[in-house]
């Protein structure tokens, strides 16, 4: 997997941080780096405005990566989609 395609995976991790600081549980279980975590802990509530963006964002970066299966892009841009 491509530098690219592995930050679009830490992107979609540390973006369900960020949602969890405003809905509690919505990560249910996490095992990746500690830092990651404390980090959005840290951060607090980012504004809804600013974590729609970066939901479009990557919704956007992940319609057009190349190496990933189109299942996995499929799961991953209906997860990361706007709410309407």
């Amino acid at each position: 997997m491509s530098k690219d395609n592995e930050r679009l995976d830490e992107q979609f991790v540390q973006l369900a941080l960020a949602i969890n600081e405003h809905l509690p549980d919505y990560v249910d279980s996490y095992f990746g780096p500690g830092e990651w975590a404390q980090e959005a802990r840290q951060a607090g509530k980012f504004p809804l405005s600013d974590l729609t963006h970066r939901v479009g964002e990557l919704a956007a970066n992940i319609s057009s990566a190349n190496e990933w299966d189109a299942q996995r892009k499929i799961f991953l841009n209906a997860k990361s989609a706007p709410c309407k």
